[in-house]
């Protein structure tokens, strides 16, 4: 999440990810909850204002993001099994 107009966040932007080494995991469906990034002043800004960024490998989506709620964030696997 970048941060929105006039507000400075503690480390510039705020990501929630699941990742995995050497490959991405099969992880199915992973939740965070509470999802808040904290400005400077300390003002929590909830995750839901911010977008969704999908993984993309060789043109297809294999991981994706969906805003559940204000303060909840799915992360999906979507790749092949």
């Amino acid at each position: 999440m970048i941060a929105p107009a006039g507000e400075s966040l503690q480390a510039g932007q705020a990501a929630w990810v699941v990742e995995g080494l050497p490959e991405l995991a099969r992880y199915g469906n992973v939740y965070f909850d509470e999802a808040n990034a904290a400005t400077v002043l300390g003002q929590l800004i909830p995750a839901g204002t911010g977008d969704t960024i999908d993984l993309v490998s060789n043109g297809s989506v294999v991981s994706s993001g969906r805003i559940e709620t204000n303060t909840l964030v799915q992360v999906r696997y979507t790749g092949s099994d």
